[in-house]
């Protein structure tokens, strides 16, 4: 749990996602995705079960990489932005918290 908060932080000062506003990405019973600036943030309330949604509404360009700052290593927890969209995976009904490379 510590290292969970920690990354957070961390990419909470980092990127300072408390300067942009929330707009809301997508919404169902059981997943909930919102930006902030350039952060993608994807809840799960879905048992624990490891669904995916298909994220249309965002403004990333086509072929830019999201990758995962809770901790995903060796490119793992990336997602890339094809055919105007990409697909956030929950695992284990955690959260996602997605951030463009550098190109």
């Amino acid at each position: 749990m510590f290292r969970l908060i920690a990354a957070l932080v961390a990419h909470r000062k980092a990127a300072r996602v408390f300067e942009y506003a929330q707009i809301q990405r997508y919404a169902d019973d059981s997943f909930y995705a919102f930006t902030r600036g350039a952060t993608f943030v994807a809840a799960c309330n879905d048992g624990g079960a490891s669904g995916s949604r298909r994220i249309i509404y965002h403004e990333y360009a086509e072929g830019a990489t999201l990758c995962d700052v809770l901790g995903a290593a060796g490119g793992e927890g990336c997602v890339q932005v094809q055919d105007g969209g990409f697909d956030v995976a929950c695992r284990d009904g955690g959260p996602v918290v997605l951030y463009p490379t550098p190109v």
